[in-house]
């Protein structure tokens, strides 16, 4: 089976090969500049949502090459996990119509992002690799190459097992405030090092107070 989309992405990468053939990081300077071509500079549009169709495109096209021969183990229960946590945030924490982003009900197609001066999200996430890259030479010796030893399958299923578990964490914490200990640690971190290198700085009584919700956000 092949769709319009992934007709049009083989054909938009014939040049450089499919992003697959591509280590991550290129693979993503590729994308962006695809992205920025088509869209603009800045990201606009809710996020969640645009996880969540590519979260679903991500089980379709699994299941698609499961049945074309490939084994993937564990790819879609990874998946499907990453969605429910997904939409259970989503479902917690709605965006309100004033902050400028439609919300789920509506259903006329978003309009085209807006260039403006924000940050481009791929310039972010780019640096993030490059700054991941360095602490993966440093702890390990080298950078990720390709025949290294390790199964990358695992490797991959692992990390993905863990990014669950920092979705549920996320999750469970927007049910409920800061507990006090917690509260207390984060305080004194905070002041020990944020607001001390800062003239005008808030006490880290102050920040205990918003932190335990006994007054606002400084």
């Amino acid at each position: 089976m092949t769709t319009d989309r992934g007709l049009q992405r083989s054909t938009l990468n014939r040049s450089s090969g499919p992003y697959v053939c591509l280590p991550t990081p290129e693979a993503l300077i590729e994308k962006w500049k695809r992205g920025r071509d088509k869209y603009g500079p800045v990201f606009i549009g809710h996020p969640l949502e645009e996880l969540d169709e590519e979260l679903l495109d991500a089980l379709n096209y699994v299941t698609e090459a499961e049945r074309q021969g490939w084994k993937l183990p564990g790819f879609l229960d990874t998946l499907r996990l990453l969605r429910e946590g997904v939409c259970a945030v989503y479902r917690t924490t709605p965006v309100r119509p004033e902050k400028g982003v439609a919300m789920a009900t509506e259903v006329e197609p978003q309009p085209a992002p807006v260039p403006n001066s924000g940050v481009p999200v791929w310039d972010l996430v780019m640096s993030d690799m490059r700054d991941r890259k360095e602490f993966g030479r440093k702890k390990y010796g080298t950078c990720l190459q390709t025949f290294n030893g390790r199964d990358a399958l695992v490797d991959l299923y692992q990390e993905l097992l863990d990014a669950c578990v920092y979705v549920r964490q996320k999750i469970e914490e927007s049910k409920a405030a800061v507990p006090p200990e917690a509260a207390k640690e984060i305080a004194r971190r905070w002041s020990e090092t944020h607001y001390a290198r800062h003239d005008h700085c808030y006490s880290g009584i102050d920040v205990l107070r918003w932190l335990e919700g006994l007054g606002s956000n400084p």
